[in-house]
């Protein structure tokens, strides 16, 4: 995917996001991911990086998202103190 396109789809997908909580971990994720210096995508094993990017590629794809309710549900266990 060319980096206009990439950059667009970034974009739609943070304005889409309304927890300021979820938006600041996000944020200071990418941030870390992008210093060079501390870069955690360089961290990761290569079947780790494959792994990420298939994600990716597949939640491009909207058949194969979930919603955050259905989520919720799948995980409910873990969600609860």
């Amino acid at each position: 995917m060319e980096s206009l396109l990439v950059r667009s789809k970034f974009h739609e997908l943070i304005d889409k996001v309304e927890n300021l909580d979820l938006l600041e971990r996000f944020y200071e994720a990418f941030k870390s991911a992008s210093n060079e210096k501390s870069g955690v995508w360089d961290t990761l094993s290569p079947d780790v990086q494959e792994y990420i990017s298939q994600a990716y590629k597949e939640s491009l794809d909207e058949m194969n998202l979930l919603s955050h309710e259905d989520v919720k549900k799948q995980f409910s266990k873990w969600l609860t103190k």
